[in-house]
């Protein structure tokens, strides 16, 4: 049997049948992880995780940590833990103080670790550094410490769209708490963040994803479990949900916020070949009902693995329901990296727009757990591979509190339908970039920091649908803010922006309609 190629939490430990596999040991997965930015006078929550202790108990005698960043002396500080670990999950959270460092901040981590218990391997004690998994090199945590708040305009609303939490759990991969979540959230600067469980893993146990289960009740102590976190950040519970595109193909569609669980278990990998969708888009999109709807990752390049085992396919225009009573109102495109399923999405919503589809561009991240690096199955049961991309809050969807009201799921669920009229919607993993139109002018913000580095380009596209193409005009400010006035063009229906920053960030607005 195949599974998903993943890119999360990664579990080594299924063999399926066989009786030996080279990401199979005797121990726990355990590493430290921790949010990749940390916003000013914030505390850094950093956390032992360890997974699959149930099979594999360990002690975890302590922890030396080494904080290098420049311009600041080594530090290096020893953790006594003698913490024993016995159940599927651990997240054990950890005080390393950063003594006022700036900046892009590297923490090495040699975790002194033991297996306990039956069956010990050949060499039970072991010296871990950052990480166990195997055939990986060691990879150290990063953060990079503000000197400045992230930018975002007053009374706006920034957000992940696109993780998963530990009821994402399959052979492959597995998330972190919904608190874990929301705590990152919290010192990354973050005011909503949308977890976007794995519809087929409903369907399974938690702590056994080998075990069928309820879905609806599965679904329930999800929701439950958000319930119960303090109001802000805003947690919303959500699925990724597997359903099926005008061609029959597998595609997913981010529905957060709806009060009744959606199956889909098409693509799941646990099923065989037997993995036609179990709802249609359009099937979905009506359980759903009034909730915004988003097409994730619509145009990503799908390996032929995916296409022959799990039936996967693209977004077409005919999949976005425009005429339907909930269209999808948006395309996740960006992805956590700027690579190629970032451009071929990004294209794909452009067509889109020159047909009149009032479309929002979406940024997500796609985290499974993964707050500063991920570890992902590249080859299911025998290799993995690490990046830094795809981490929970890197890229994030930033909107206009539309009424001025307080952040709950109504109110910001109102922000993204205001949005795709007016436009106040930017995604981005630095700058801010919005517009507001001002008949006949429009009034065009960038902002960016220290951190982030000047403005170096900003690009205006203009949305002519008669000839269905876009006119560019491009700007050179070379400055951290940056504002300035536009006469509206009588020939085009929409305007929209780009920016990027000295330093490679980049930001990316919704277009404003003006003209239809």
């Amino acid at each position: 049997m195949q599974f998903p190629l993943a890119m999360g939490y990664a579990e080594t430990h299924y063999k399926f049948k066989l009786p030996w596999s080279p990401l199979h040991e005797a121990w726990p997965e355990i590493f430290l992880d921790a949010p990749s930015r940390l916003e000013p006078g914030q505390d850094w929550p950093v956390w032992l995780v360890v997974r699959d202790a149930d099979l594999f108990a360990v002690l975890i005698h302590s922890i030396t940590v080494s904080i290098l960043a420049e311009g600041f002396p080594p530090l290096e500080i020893k953790l006594p833990l003698a913490q024993r670990f016995t159940e599927p999950f651990h997240f054990f959270r950890l005080n390393v103080p950063l003594s006022g460092r700036k900046g892009m901040v590297t923490v090495h981590a040699v975790i002194d670790a033991q297996r306990v218990g039956k069956k010990l391997p050949r060499k039970p004690h072991k010296l871990i550094h950052d990480w166990n998994y195997p055939g990986l090199a060691p990879m150290p945590l990063q953060v990079q410490v503000l000197e400045h708040p992230y930018p975002k305009p007053q009374g706006w609303w920034a957000g992940e769209t696109h993780c998963h939490t530990w009821h994402s759990s399959d052979p492959v991969e597995f998330g972190a708490p919904a608190h874990i979540l929301q705590t990152a959230a919290r010192a990354l600067g973050l005011d909503y963040v949308q977890t976007t469980d794995h519809s087929y893993d409903f369907s399974f146990r938690q702590d056994n994803y080998r075990i069928a289960a309820d879905p609806l009740t599965r679904w329930q102590a999800a929701c439950a479990e958000v319930a119960a976190l303090p109001a802000h950040p805003l947690m919303i519970p959500g699925e990724e949900v597997s359903c099926g595109n005008s061609r029959g193909q597998n595609v997913h569609l981010l529905v957060a916020g709806h009060p009744e669980y959606i199956p889909g278990l098409g693509d799941s990998g646990r099923n065989w070949f037997h993995n036609r969708p179990d709802l249609s888009i359009g099937e979905v999109l009506d359980q759903a009902k009034t909730v915004p709807c988003f097409a994730a990752h619509p145009q990503y390049p799908i390996r032929w693995l995916e296409r022959k085992v799990f039936r996967r396919g693209p977004y077409h225009a005919e999949d976005l329901f425009l005429e339907g009573p909930n269209p999808i109102a948006g395309l996740e495109f960006w992805n956590g990296s700027l690579d190629a399923g970032f451009h071929a999405g990004r294209k794909f919503w452009i067509s889109q727009l020159l047909q009149g589809a009032h479309l929002l561009p979406i940024g997500g991240n796609d985290a499974h757990g993964d707050l500063n690096r991920f570890c992902g199955v590249k080859t299911p049961l025998f290799s993995l591979f690490s990046s830094r991309s795809r981490i929970f809050g890197k890229v994030r969807t930033v909107l206009n509190n539309a009424a001025q009201d307080q952040l709950v799921l109504a109110t910001l669920h109102a922000s993204f339908r205001a949005a795709q009229q007016s436009g106040q919607l930017y995604i981005t993993d630095g700058p801010s970039l919005h517009m507001q139109l001002n008949m006949p002018n429009l009034v065009l913000t960038a902002d960016s920091t220290s951190d982030f580095g000047v403005l170096t380009e900003v690009i205006l596209f203009w949305g002519d649908l008669k000839d269905r193409c876009e006119v560019q005009e491009i700007l050179h400010p070379n400055q951290t803010n940056y504002c300035t006035v536009f006469s509206l063009k009588s020939q085009c229906a929409y305007v929209r922006a780009e920016c990027r920053t000295q330093f490679g960030n980049f930001a990316l607005s919704a277009p404003v309609w003006y003209n239809l």
